[in-house]
Order: C-alpha cells, then structure tokens, then sequence
C-alpha cells in the first residue's frame, strides 16, 4: 500500500469511529483543550492507524467492567491532545475528511492558532 492510500485508510477509520472535540476536565489544572482520538477493541487497527498518521499522539489499552465488575472487552485507544501534534494531525487528515469532522478540524486549527498568537504577544510583553 502506498502512504497516500495507508492515510486514505487512516481517514475512513478516523471518519467511522474518531472524534475531534473541545474536551473539558474541571479536575485537571489544564481545564480545557483540543482532543483527537480513536477507540475500537481491534488494536491491529489501532496500531495501523498510529502508524499511518506518522506516530503522532500515543495508544493506550483500557480493560473496561460493566455494573457487575466483570470484564468486558478491551479497548485500544489513540489520543492525540499536545498542539503541535494535533496540527500535524488536523493538517494531514482534514482534508479527507467528510463535513462535520472537517469542521471540528478547521474549529481545532482556528482555536489552537488563535491561542498561540495570544502565548506569544504575552511573552513579547513579558521581554520588555
């Protein structure tokens, strides 16, 4: 497979069970922020997919339990939330994107350049 065809795979699987969302944790000193991420109990596709968007953002593996406390399936999740990382990500897939994720994608890119537009005049004023 050619790497336009393995980022063509990496976008329909994206399209199909990704999201790109404006994540809040009201726990986290970091309240809110970017997110992309994938999840799926199949980690060969997880893995592919990591691969195919170029090691960007990590993969973890989560053993969920229902009420009970019993096991459930595993599941394999990519998540990709460190701004430069999210650009690469967002630059590489919005295009192949259908409307609604292209959206998200162009929101995301809007936002995380409009917040490093305000880092940087605060640190052009904190050199003066």
């Amino acid at each position: 497979m050619t790497r336009d065809q393995e980022i063509a795979w990496a976008a329909g699987l994206f399209e199909g069970e990704g999201s790109i969302c404006y994540s809040f944790n009201s726990s986290s000193w970091c309240s809110h922020h970017w997110i992309a991420q994938l999840g799926m109990t199949d980690e060969d596709a997880v893995r592919r997919f990591h691969e195919a968007v170029g090691g960007i953002g990590n993969v973890n593996v989560r053993k969920p339990r229902d009420r009970n406390g019993t096991h459930r399936k595993t599941l394999w999740n990519w998540k990709c939330s460190k701004q430069d990382d999210l650009l690469a990500f967002v630059s590489l897939m919005g295009p192949l994107l259908c409307a609604r994720r292209q959206r998200s994608a162009n929101d995301c890119l809007h936002d995380l350049a409009r917040h490093h537009e305000l880092f940087e005049q605060i640190l052009a004023e904190q050199k003066r």
